[in-house]
């Protein structure tokens, strides 16, 4: 059984836009990998949009992000930063509720960054998310190493493996416990 942790809060958000954490989790270095031109990424979670933006950027005209969170403040900020960014355009803002993200499919990659040691129910989460996610998609889900020890990490990939997700590599990044799922 996964452990709960608590929400990030959107008062704490100084963090989440910091230089530092750009840094270390450099979105573009991130993401370069996984969008491609065209596609439609789910960022659950997005809070200020750190890596929602790259998203937009690399998913190319015709791609599309859907930023979900499940506070409004995080939203609001996102929905702010992208009236001054011409990525602005591609992306769909989408209030969760507690207990569901309630999006709809199919989404070609998912980026769950520090939030499932945050959701009451992983195995839910998982199910849903497999349940939207395109015939090629992937999940990519980092969780930080500082909050979530070895063994949490694993006990989240066997959930997510019961869900149906396969593991196409785990590493261990600076900040976070880093697994890339295949649907």
């Amino acid at each position: 059984m996964a452990h709960h942790h608590h929400v990030y809060s959107a008062e704490n958000v100084s963090f989440l836009e910091s230089g530092l954490r750009k840094l270390v989790m450099n979105p573009a270095k991130m993401l370069a990998p996984l969008v491609r031109e065209g596609m439609t990424v789910l960022d659950v979670g997005c809070g200020p949009g750190l890596f929602t933006f790259e998203a937009a950027r690399l998913a190319g005209r015709e791609g599309r992000v859907i930023a979900a969170d499940l506070q409004q403040a995080m939203l609001d900020m996102v929905q702010a930063a992208a009236k001054d960014d011409a990525m602005g355009g591609r992306i769909t803002l989408h209030k969760c509720s507690a207990h569901r993200i309630g999006v709809t499919g199919p989404v070609d990659l998912i980026l769950a960054i520090h939030v499932v040691h945050e959701l009451p129910d992983p195995a839910g989460f998982f199910s849903e998310m497999k349940s939207i996610l395109s015939e090629d998609g992937l999940l990519y889900l980092a969780e930080p190493a500082f909050v979530v020890s070895g063994k949490e990490f694993s006990e989240t990939l066997n959930i997510a493996s019961r869900a149906g997700f396969q593991i196409k590599n785990r590493k261990r990044g600076l900040l976070s416990r880093i697994a890339l799922l295949a649907g």
